[in-house]
């Protein structure tokens, strides 16, 4: 039997929260698009929907009860009553993994998705919670026909231009050197569709780091990240000579 403690790094007494952090570090670290094992991070992704779920976490903690040897003082009636409990407790319920644009991270909204195995009957419409992370798990109760609930698992893919870290967003911003060293105004295209500005001061080195602050992602309850603007210095395609020289001439006096 598969240990998803062992896959995870967790104890088996680890918090729903410790579970969680492990899971993206190691599914970050394990990731195919980054030149990670594909088998390695299904493993990972198995663990994580396993141990994520109390139900299947309960099974996974407890897989067999041998009947015919009960130790003693053990009534068997208390097992029966304990997997009596456990039946009354379990909710219907359905999963799906649903990937998700780092766009509709930032502007949460409503999506329509298919229900496998339900045709088209099994279209249902859900709230796509602001900032979710990668990985996270949302239950939308009673969202399906006998007043099953959905759970569903948000996949955020990559993009070209943002990286993210939690709620903050990291870009790159290519500056010429004269930018740099006179200052300028530069201009970004956010995930909502705004152009952003933003000011280089003068004499700014190349590699510095710029934070927008409170321009990254946010939550429903108020929470706000910082974008982080990374300076990239190139040099201007045209440089006239006779600045070249002026340089040269002022640099050996």
């Amino acid at each position: 039997m598969k240990d998803y403690y062992n896959t995870l790094g967790v104890s088996r007494t680890a918090s729903d929260d410790e579970i969680k952090r492990s899971y993206r570090r190691l599914a970050s670290q394990h990731h195919p698009d980054k030149g990670g094992d594909t088998a390695k991070f299904q493993e990972i992704e198995e663990a994580y929907r396993v141990l994520s779920d109390p139900v299947q976490r309960q099974q996974h903690d407890s897989p067999n009860i041998n009947f015919g040897n009960f130790g003693a003082g053990i009534d068997p009636n208390d097992i029966f009553r304990m997997f009596t409990q456990r039946n009354m407790h379990r909710a219907p319920q359905q999963r799906l993994n649903l990937w998700i644009r780092l766009e509709d991270v930032a502007l949460g909204g409503q999506r329509l998705v298919a229900i496998p195995g339900r045709g088209s009957d099994g279209n249902v419409q859900i709230e796509i919670p602001l900032g979710i992370n990668d990985g996270d798990a949302v239950r939308y109760p009673g969202m399906l026909a006998g007043n099953q609930d959905l759970i569903v698992q948000f996949r955020v893919q990559p993009d070209a231009f943002w990286q993210r870290d939690q709620l903050d967003l990291v870009c790159t911003y290519t500056a010429d050197f004269w930018q740099l060293i006179l200052g300028a105004t530069g201009s970004i295209a956010t995930l909502t569709g705004q152009q952003l500005e933003f000011n280089i001061p003068e004499r700014t080195r190349p590699d510095t780091t710029l934070r927008l602050k409170s321009r990254g992602l946010r939550t429903a309850d108020g929470r706000t990240g910082d974008i982080l603007v990374k300076l990239k210095a190139v040099l201007p395609v045209d440089i006239p000579e006779d600045l070249v020289t002026h340089i040269k001439n002022t640099v050996n006096k």
